[in-house]
């Protein structure tokens, strides 16, 4: 199989760095709150804001069962029929896990969605609007980018 679902580990590393935050950074890290819009509801403007405070470990909880349930669906979705296909369980607990440095947890970004992305659903679910949302906080905690002076490149730069 090309597609698998990811360790609770992993998905352990894509919570915790949303309430606490990429390792080794010395950049703040701020509560973490991310927009998700149901499709189908009549106003673009509308959605839901899902917030994760630090130590918040219920919100930890709901988070890491919906990573690790649209990971199954698209696994589902991409082997119909296999036996070996995971189910859908509510069994997901946060465990605390050593913090990773902010291109790591990029990379684990891409291989969540990666494994994820296979059904229809996806651009539209929570999980895609929680990536998306994660991605962009972390890009700004990788070195160099604080530093950068690239914010406005006038017409004069070399």
């Amino acid at each position: 199989m090309s597609a698998f679902v990811v360790s609770h580990r992993h998905v352990d590393l894509l919570v915790e760095t949303a309430m606490f935050g990429p390792g080794g950074t010395r950049r703040n890290w701020h509560t973490f709150t991310y927009y998700h819009r149901t499709p189908g509801e009549p106003d673009a403007s509308a959605g839901r804001e899902r917030t994760i405070r630090p130590g918040d470990y219920g919100a930890a909880n709901r988070l890491g069962q919906l990573l690790l349930n649209e990971n199954a669906k698209s696994v589902n979705y991409r082997y119909p029929g296999d036996p070996e296909a995971p189910a859908d369980d509510d069994s997901y607990q946060c465990r605390t896990t050593a913090r990773l440095a902010a291109v790591d947890v990029l990379m684990a970004l891409d291989s969540y969605e990666y494994q994820s992305c296979e059904h229809l659903g996806w651009r539209t679910s929570e999980a895609h609007s929680f990536t998306d949302a994660l991605r962009r906080a972390v890009i700004g905690h990788l070195p160099g980018y604080s530093e950068s002076d690239c914010w406005a490149i006038p017409e004069t730069a070399q």
